[in-house]
């Protein structure tokens, strides 16, 4: 049986034998990015990739940099077979349009309504297509505009807007769904995509193929663990890149972490994981898990009591925040600090301290006298909060 969101189901011949499949040991396994696909080239690639792809190839590796001749490097690193035609790797990472030959590399999204009597079930349904870096860049182009924001103050004053859902984390999952999915002939062959579905209250990205090499309890441990189910295409990752300049995936393994951290700063529940065994879930909750406030404004010390007597006339004011927001703005409150200062003080680390300080400039507990980025900024707390 198959647990599935709406009840346990009845495998099919592909399931099971994708579980039998998992049961083997790694030397049984097939290394299926390696695979080649009869008929094609490296005229299937798209040449601006590929020559972005070869110099940093020359550029990270001191060894390929001693290769003048690029067949000979496509063929080393697992894009093209001694005989020169495609592996599934290298159509995936560098094909012009990998989904001529392979159509199950893609991405479908879509948002799922809620019954309205209406009938109608989902809408922007979306099919994405190209190599994975496109793939994963026009997949979060589609998820931003489909998620709520919010319009918030960066530490510069400016107002900005925020997703709901931290993108930094959306896009580690949908990068790691992407080049850690199946490619085998029980998910490619069988036409299985990687899925993003946003409901009511959540954003589910479904990859096919479960975990390999690696336990739901171990990413979800503070231990950092990975395991490249492609191997070669995992490599591939780390050398192709967006339009933004930075590679799909960052190769450390420590990813996840960071996807569970940016959700908590978020006041998120922490993403829900699930590995079927023959797929992985990701499941991001909407809905913040509570809305911490302040009934009154933080206690001021001694010396300011008379310039905030007012703002103990603001005992209805609801300010959301972290769970660090009272210690950094007590740090502050004592006396004007930089971020390593508050550091120093409240033995936060950067990233919990400008979490923190995010709600307080926002609200106008706290002023920011400097320029973003630069190291002597100061902060340092008011006496009201801006309601405007």
């Amino acid at each position: 049986m198959l647990r599935q969101g709406d009840g346990d189901h009845v495998m099919n011949a592909n399931d099971l034998h994708m579980m039998e499949v998992a049961a083997l040991h790694d030397t049984e396994r097939d290394d299926y990015d390696l695979k080649t696909l009869p008929g094609s080239s490296v005229s299937d690639l798209d040449e601006s990739a590929l020559k972005q792809y070869l110099a940093k190839c020359r550029n990270q590796s001191r060894r390929l940099g001693q290769i003048n001749d690029d067949s000979k490097i496509l063929e080393l690193t697992g894009v093209t077979s001694s005989s020169g035609e495609l592996t599934y790797a290298g159509l995936y990472s560098l094909g012009f349009y990998p989904q001529a030959k392979l159509p199950a590399l893609s991405i479908t999204a879509a948002v799922q309504l809620s019954s309205d009597g209406t009938g109608r079930r989902i809408k922007n349904l979306k099919h994405f297509d190209g190599p994975a870096p496109a793939l994963l860049e026009d997949s979060m182009e589609w998820v931003r505009e489909n998620i709520s924001s919010d319009r918030t103050y960066n530490e510069s004053g400016h107002l900005v807007q925020e997703s709901e859902i931290p993108m930094t984390a959306i896009r580690e999952v949908i990068a790691n769904a992407l080049i850690h999915r199946d490619l085998g002939p029980d998910t490619v062959g069988a036409g299985k995509r990687v899925e993003i579905r946003i409901t009511q209250d959540a954003l589910v990205i479904e990859s096919p193929g479960g975990l390999k090499g690696v336990s739901v309890s171990q990413l979800e441990s503070s231990n950092l663990s990975k395991a490249a189910v492609n191997q070669r295409l995992y490599e591939h990752a780390k050398r192709t890149v967006t339009s933004d300049g930075h590679a799909v995936v960052e190769g450390e393994g420590g990813g996840i972490l960071e996807v569970f951290q940016a959700t908590r700063y978020a006041n998120l529940r922490q993403p829900k994981l699930i590995n079927s065994g023959v797929s992985f879930k990701v499941i991001f909750r909407r809905k913040k898990t509570a809305e911490h406030t302040f009934s009154s404004p933080p206690e001021p010390t001694p010396s300011q009591a008379s310039a905030n007597a007012d703002a103990t006339k603001t005992s209805d004011l609801r300010l959301p925040h972290g769970k660090n927001v009272s210690i950094v703005f007590a740090s502050v409150a004592e006396e004007n600090k930089t971020i390593q200062e508050i550091m120093d003080a409240t033995q936060l680390s950067e990233g919990q301290v400008r979490y923190a300080l995010k709600p307080l400039l926002a609200s106008g507990w706290i002023d920011m006298i400097g320029g973003q980025g630069n190291a002597s900024t100061i902060y340092s707390s008011t006496t009201l909060p801006n309601n405007d």
